[in-house]
């Protein structure tokens, strides 16, 4: 009888036990989640994202948070490593396994300190997280070849009312609550998975959460609601917003309520009481609206800027959510506002781990510790590091061509032993080769073209972007202008280690070496 009383005066709330002093590490991710679509920004009224809104107003609101990388599982990747791609060795999604560690990620760091680990995303196509990166629950779709081939294939009227009527199970993932699967998306299947597996985390050991939902991905359906017209008209009304697709503004809606249930229970079982909390997004997402276009300076020509991607030095593609906020006894401890300066995906994890007295210096990233406990900005004095993904004629475009991507792209990948989609690890030279690598400082960026002047110019052009001019151009390497040309060189040095990078982009025009490429 002793014991009973003492474990239930040991409990705090509905089932979390106080003995822990380690706080809870909560991470609510959305994809492709704009930052001019949330109302904490500034660009946009409240109303559209109220829950989402709610949450970042009592945090630390990073005001231009990037990621290196516009795609999910390299973001992320960068994100629990807190480095760079070229530094953790995930270039792409779907990247072969034999090319990097999966052994270096914050889940496995506080895993060791003791915390209970947990991934849960709705989509694992091309995202495909699994134990191995330091989870010990996984709430995702079946990773591997079977949501390929079946994932799309349920869209019939007797499966969909057999779907409906099978609770959500990780047997069934593939055509429940997968993301990937929209034919036979429920908004209701995966949040119910992740609240089951919540509860069911030890009550005795913090616990360190990444919840990832996919629904502002394309292609932003089903997200049909009763009233949904109402929670979106007003947006289209307003001259900045008016070409905003009206399915990416239901998906906003739709991912606004999983995070508010996500959100709610957390709360009741107090894992926000003592805990870190990040709300943020992996990437954002270009429309081709007129506010985000860049110009040829050659011809006055608009940069093709659709999709996520596609182009390294995109803002909007690779701008994203980020706020961040200590609680304790539920108590903000950072005072809430807008933090100005230059910060990255790869900042959380040194911050986490400084916050919890961890060894934070382990990172390539930035610990934003002091200014959030200061009040204080961030520097702005910081060169960021970009590159851009796999690209695909048939995604750069305002409406995606399904047959069109699945034609260019499927050579591309193989089936692995254990059942995995991977790009074929043959095919990796010639993909990396091809990727644009880029720096921006400021107002200014810098990245190397493989493709030329937007696919008009010359091959192995160096790109110069002038965001206040909103221009973009080829320009010599070294460039005539010092600010243009040391960016080059940071840019050089960066990305060194990429085999023949120097040999192909850091060699003066009359082709003899330059000392940018091998200053160390």
């Amino acid at each position: 009888m002793l014991m009973i009383v003492a474990w239930h005066h040991g409990k705090d709330g509905d089932g979390r036990e106080a003995s822990s002093d380690l706080p809870d590490v909560i991470v609510l991710g959305m994809d492709s989640l704009r930052p001019d679509y949330v109302s904490a920004y500034g660009g946009i009224p409240a109303g559209l994202t109220p829950a989402i809104d709610e949450a970042l107003a009592t945090s630390v609101l990073l005001e231009d948070a990037r990621t290196p990388v516009a795609r999910t599982f390299v973001s992320y990747h960068s994100f629990l490593t807190g480095r760079n791609p070229v530094k953790h060795g995930v270039r792409f999604n779907l990247y072969p396994r034999t090319e990097f560690n999966r052994a270096e990620t914050m889940a496995w760091t506080l895993k060791r300190a003791g915390y209970s680990t947990m991934l849960a995303m709705d989509e694992s196509r091309f995202a495909n997280f699994d134990k191995s990166f330091g989870f010990d629950s996984v709430v995702t779709p079946r990773v591997g070849a079977l949501d390929f081939m079946v994932g799309g294939s349920f869209d019939f009227f007797a499966t969909n009312l057999l779907i409906a009527a099978i609770p959500a199970t990780f047997w069934m993932s593939p055509v429940q609550g997968n993301r990937a699967a929209y034919r036979s998306y429920r908004l209701e299947d995966h949040p119910s998975r992740v609240l089951q597996a919540i509860r069911d985390a030890p009550a005795n050991r913090p616990l360190f959460l990444v919840s990832h939902l996919c629904m502002p991905h394309w292609p932003y359906v089903p997200a049909a609601m009763p009233d949904d017209e109402e929670r979106i008209s007003w947006v289209r009304k307003l001259e900045r917003y008016r070409d905003t697709p009206p399915k990416y503004l239901r998906s906003l809606v739709a991912v606004d309520r999983q995070f508010e249930s996500i959100v709610s229970e957390l709360r009741r079982l107090g894992r926000l009481e003592n805990a870190i909390v990040v709300v943020m997004s992996d990437h954002g997402e270009g429309f081709g609206f007129d506010r985000d276009k860049v110009f040829l300076a050659r011809n006055g020509l608009a940069v093709n800027d659709y999709g996520h991607g596609s182009f390294a030095l995109s803002v909007p593609q690779t701008r994203v959510v980020m706020g961040i906020q200590r609680y304790q006894a539920g108590v903000a401890q950072w005072k809430p506002r807008t933090a100005a300066g230059a910060a990255s995906l790869i900042d959380v994890a040194p911050t986490v781990a400084a916050e919890l007295g961890l060894d934070s210096q382990n990172y390539e990233g930035l610990s934003w510790l002091s200014a959030l406990r200061n009040g204080e900005d961030l520097p702005r004095d910081r060169v960021r590091f970009f590159e851009n993904g796999l690209r695909a004629a048939g995604v750069e475009r305002a409406h995606v061509d399904e047959a069109a991507v699945a034609s260019e792209m499927s050579y591309l990948y193989r089936v692995t032993a254990d059942d995995r989609f991977e790009v074929r690890p043959e095919l990796l030279p010639e993909k990396l080769a091809g990727k644009q690598r880029g720096a921006v400082l400021g107002s200014l960026g810098v990245m190397t073209d493989p493709a030329g002047d937007e696919g008009i110019g010359a091959a192995n052009c160096w790109q110069a972007v002038d965001y206040e001019k909103r221009t973009m151009k080829c320009v010599p390497f070294p460039a005539e202008q010092p600010e243009v040309a040391r960016l080059q060189a940071d840019v050089c040095r960066y990305f060194a280690s990429d085999d023949g990078f120097g040999e192909r982009w850091c060699r003066s025009q009359g082709n003899s070496p330059t000392s940018l490429a091998a200053t160390p």
